[in-house]
């Protein structure tokens, strides 16, 4: 049986774990290639398949997710089994609740194009260069610290039109605080507070008084994420 073990790999965990599945298995007495699947040229002239990729915002890489969309008739007619390498032993409680959730919504995309024996959820070997900045900061704080950002509220008009004429503000990117959550939790952050500020100008500075009861509310020119490592 000559087997393909594929994969896609960021920083180079999802190599190392498919060169040992395949030398697992050649151990075994099959014939294995291991493979990036961008190289992959003819699959159909394996008998099985061992496919993995490493989990970037949730999901299998664009190289990994498009082989399996342009091949899924060849891979649909034989033995499939597939891995992901993510980060599950890095992530700190509550977050590890949904690991037990993370394998069936990795692969959700594939289950109407091809049936897999298996799927396997392991973590790769995880470096502070490896993470975004929000992550580096999480992997600074320790167990309950707390981090804290201000930004500029990109739904204030008002807001936009000051960063928009501002030399300083050239290029800057404005995030929503809907976007700044998500971008915590996916950081493994957990309990993000999102509170909106500076409601009224200076004109109207006896009305500041009222601000703490509209922080709710995403009108004002900036606001503060509180969020809980």
């Amino acid at each position: 049986m000559k087997v393909l073990v594929g994969y896609a790999s960021a920083h180079g965990s999802t190599r190392e774990i498919a060169e040992h599945l395949g030398a697992r298995l050649g151990s075994h007495g099959l014939d294995t290639d291991v493979s990036e699947l961008a190289r992959v040229v003819d699959p159909g002239r394996y008998d099985a398949y061992v496919l993995g990729s490493a989990v970037h915002d949730q999901r299998w890489l664009p190289e990994a997710r498009a082989f399996v969309a342009e091949h899924a008739p060849e891979l649909a007619a034989k033995p499939v089994w597939l891995f992901s390498v993510g980060m599950p032993a890095a992530l700190r409680f509550p977050l590890t609740l949904l690991a037990g959730l993370q394998p069936a919504a990795l692969v959700a995309e594939f289950t109407d194009r091809l049936s897999f024996r298996d799927h396997l959820v392991v973590s790769g070997v995880v470096r502070d260069e490896h993470l975004p900045l929000l992550g580096q900061l999480r992997q600074l704080l320790r167990p309950g610290g707390w981090l804290v950002i201000f930004e500029h509220n990109p739904l204030n008009p008002l807001t936009r039109f000051a960063v928009n004429t501002c030399p300083f503000d050239e290029n800057a990117v404005l995030l929503s605080g809907r976007t700044l959550r998500r971008r915590l939790q996916a950081a493994g952050f957990g309990d993000v507070e999102i509170a909106y500020t500076a409601f009224f100008p200076r004109a109207l500075a006896a009305l500041r008084r009222f601000e703490r009861a509209l922080t709710w509310m995403p009108v004002g020119a900036q606001y503060y994420a509180i969020a809980h490592a």
